[in-house]
């Protein structure tokens, strides 16, 4: 699971060791209980499908960050209630 989400650019490879672990850890319970933990297919095969439908990339992580923080500091009241709305209703 780390070297695959690594890989997928999911684990930043450069995170310390003991951090990993737990992301490994933590990310091999939400394989298990998914849909895509499939008996029938190669476990790997099942893994990779598995990051690439449900966990964001670091890449996508770091944009959204940059996106909240410049929309965050915008003055614009009624744009961040309208936007903080549409995100509400997608939840």
């Amino acid at each position: 699971m780390i070297e695959l989400a690594r890989c997928a650019n999911v684990i930043d490879p450069k995170l310390e060791y003991d951090l990993t672990w737990e992301q490994g850890q933590a990310l091999q319970s939400e394989f298990e209980e998914s849909k895509y933990d499939d008996s029938d297919k190669d476990e790997y095969e099942c893994i990779q499908e598995w990051l690439e439908a449900t966990q964001y990339t670091l890449v996508e992580k770091t944009k959204a960050a940059n996106l909240y923080n410049n929309l965050h500091s915008s003055n614009d009241a009624k744009v961040l209630k309208i936007l903080a709305e549409m995100f509400a209703s997608k939840e």
